[in-house]
């Protein structure tokens, strides 16, 4: 591991480009809650809860080996929507304009409706920024970073701490829907989850309606 560092992703995303990877991450982190039956058997080498699972992007194909439960988040818009799936980031990206680094909800959410701690916050250097190292030091299983810019060096650097999803197809964009299918794992979350996929889907619009509102409105775009 080098002290290379990692850039942090400009903040204005559109809506539907801020819920697209939640929908991945919402397979990676909740896939357990759809249940099994006897026409639902893991394949050859699959795990009984539907791991591991493999997602793609930018750099390559990732796979998720286990439920994540230590995910780093790089990059905005993405903190919110990994607790509204009810896990606490263990280190999350800086919101600017906030007087601590979080936003309402997130902290709001964290500390009220999770009862948890907040996490640390990732502040990158005055070049805009992340230190690899200091990523590893928080010991992750996933990061998610769909909303970077990360380049093919940093993306391997990461991968070297935990399995890393980057974004789609371009820098500091994730994509359109049509993407949701292909890194859900060939229509597995739909044919596994289409329920409480559905559920989850209308959970992170409520969400991203809180989030989206009033002083975040050109967020929204």
């Amino acid at each position: 591991m080098t002290s290379d560092t990692i850039r942090q992703a400009p903040r204005q995303v559109g809506l539907r480009r801020v819920l697209a990877p939640f929908v991945v991450l919402a397979l990676a982190l909740s896939l357990t809650a759809c249940g099994s039956s006897a026409d639902d058997r893991p394949t050859s080498g699959q795990q009984p809860d539907g791991f591991p699972i493999s997602v793609t992007h930018a750099h390559g194909q990732t796979s998720i080996p286990s439920t994540p439960e230590r995910v780093v988040v790089l990059g905005g818009s993405a903190e919110d929507a990994v607790a509204a799936l009810g896990v606490v980031p263990v280190a999350v990206p800086e919101e600017y304009g906030t007087p601590d680094g979080y936003t309402d909800w997130f902290r709001k959410h964290v500390t009220v409706e999770l009862g948890a701690e907040l996490p640390p916050v990732l502040s990158p250097g005055k070049d805009g920024v992340y230190d690899p190292e200091e990523i590893l030091s928080y010991a992750p299983d996933l990061i998610f970073a769909p909303y970077s810019g990360i380049t093919e060096s940093d993306y391997q650097q990461l991968s070297d701490i935990a399995p890393t999803i980057a974004y789609a197809h371009t820098p500091w964009t994730y994509g359109s829907w049509s993407d949701i299918v292909e890194l859900a794992g060939n229509g597995r979350f739909s044919a596994r989850c289409a329920p409480s996929a559905q559920r989850e889907d209308l959970h992170l619009r409520r969400v991203a309606g809180r989030r989206f509102h009033g002083p975040c409105r050109l967020l929204a775009g």
